[in-house]
């Protein structure tokens, strides 16, 4: 635990974020990684019998690697919060073939040292992944704000 707070004081530090709020973003990303890692290592199904039921047959278990998909995209929306609540501005997601921004530089820092790679790849599918659901809900977006 010590070692995610270090690593994200040097972030916070690296992106400048403002000292006033930089104890509440601390926080925020620290519990993010934590949970972040605890999602990895969890299990797809609890194997301990369920009381009262019996299980007779095993489902077959998948080969490959884990789909990491749903862990990464809490990941970002927990660094898109504490962007939020420290800068006091609404992040901006560059394109693939545009300079990066401050916001995507930041994430990517924080991203890289959980083993996440291609920031602008994930963020843009983060971007739609978050418009999506925000639709779902009844909630209308112009240009990743809502309205």
């Amino acid at each position: 635990m010590t070692q995610i707070r270090t690593a994200v004081i040097k972030h916070l530090a690296k992106a400048a974020f403002p000292m006033v709020n930089r104890a509440q973003v601390e926080n925020i990303l620290v519990m993010a990684i934590c949970h972040y890692r605890l999602f990895l290592k969890r299990t797809k199904n609890n194997t301990a019998p369920l009381p009262g039921r019996m299980r007779l047959n095993n489902p077959p278990k998948t080969r490959g690697p884990k789909n990491k998909k749903m862990p990464r995209l809490y990941l970002q929306s927990q660094i898109h919060y504490a962007w939020i609540v420290g800068k006091k501005s609404y992040p901006s997601i560059n394109n693939v073939d545009y300079p990066t921004s401050p916001f995507i530089a930041f994430a990517e820092d924080v991203m890289v040292g959980e083993g996440i790679f291609r920031a602008t790849k994930n963020w843009e599918e983060f971007r739609s992944f978050r418009k999506k659901a925000l639709q779902q809900s009844g909630i209308k977006l112009v240009r990743g704000k809502t309205v």
